[in-house]
């Protein structure tokens, strides 16, 4: 009679459990158990200085765990971290989750240069420390061989020791030159001008100057046309021009009532008596459509000859006489 152990169900649960365990299935669970695991991709090997170097960071974990991702700061070792792309988690198709991490380095000094491990920290209830593979890349100089290294800086170079003396002479003579060139042509024009001052003809009196305005307005005959509103506004332009010139007062393109409130303190009172009285006449011609006669617009020329008159610190010249009559 054959004797042997028997199995009670538990005992049987037990050992099937051990043995699924054994072939990584969960029981009750669709998933494989897996451990965490960190794939390094280091490319290219080779660079120039300063080109970009892919650190890829696979890190392959179960559903549910997590990670404390390594901070990217400005250098790793003896390379500069130019940018740090932490991806999204990505649930495959076994049930496992895929993460990557990307870094961007670039290398500045040649020769091999080391990539240390990056660490990453399972934060779950298991505490693990995944660290990344080393690497090494070969960092080559962008000249080719062919090609001459910058040389260095030659050393300064000795002035001789004769003392430029022609060049010296030649910039005194230069500048001397041009000094008497700016003399003379200064001289020049002081001369021009002078003779031009002294050929002017001499400027006429503020008397004289009315009274041939005067002559010339005779001359061009507006009383003979009937032009008496035009005669009487050049008449009144004569009149405040000689105001002006003899007594100071900007009386010239100003109306009546700013003239008579600004000269009144300013002129004798027998001239400004006449002026207020011509200054009136005259605007009832040219604003207050007023047909003045003939008779009147030859007694305003008198008017305007009494003013320069009484004005005139010397005797009545020759011309006034010839307008007057």
């Amino acid at each position: 009679m054959r004797t042997g152990v028997r199995r009670t169900p538990a005992r049987r649960r037990e050992s099937l459990a051990a043995v699924l365990a054994f072939s990584g299935i969960f029981i009750g669970g669709p998933h494989l158990l897996r451990a965490a695991t960190l794939e390094t991709t280091l490319s290219p090997p080779t660079v120039h200085v300063g080109d970009p170097i892919a650190l890829t960071l696979t890190l392959r974990s179960a559903e549910g765990e997590s990670f404390e991702l390594p901070q990217a700061g400005e250098k790793l070792g003896d390379l500069d971290v130019l940018a740090c792309d932490k991806g999204s988690p990505v649930k495959q198709d076994d049930g496992s989750i895929v993460q990557t991490i990307t870094y961007q380095l670039a290398a500045y000094k040649l020769g091999k240069v080391q990539v240390p491990s990056v660490e990453i920290k399972q934060t779950g209830p298991a505490v693990e420390v995944l660290a990344s593979t080393p690497g090494e890349v070969d960092v080559t100089s962008v000249l080719s061989g062919q090609e001459k290294e910058i040389e260095d800086i030659k050393a300064p170079m000795s002035i001789p020791a004769e003392f430029p003396w022609f060049w010296i002479c030649l910039g005194l003579i230069l500048l001397a030159a041009a000094g008497l060139i700016w003399w003379w042509m200064r001289w020049r024009r002081q001369a021009a001008a002078g003779e031009g001052a002294r050929t002017a003809e001499p400027l006429l009196s503020p008397e004289d100057e009315a009274i041939e305005a005067l002559r010339r307005l005779d001359e061009a005959g507006y009383i003979m046309k009937g032009e008496l509103k035009k005669h009487c506004i050049l008449l009144s332009e004569i009149l405040k021009h000689y105001v002006y010139r003899r007594y100071g007062v900007p009386v010239e393109e100003r109306t009546t009532e700013e003239i008579i409130d600004s000269s009144q303190r300013k002129l004798p009172a027998a001239v400004f008596s006449l002026l207020q009285d011509f200054l009136l006449r005259a605007d009832m011609v040219k604003f207050a459509k007023y047909a003045a006669t003939t008779d009147e617009v030859r007694e305003m020329v008198k008017w305007t000859l009494r003013i320069i008159a009484v004005s005139r610190p010397a005797v009545e010249s020759p011309a006034e006489e010839a307008v007057s009559a």
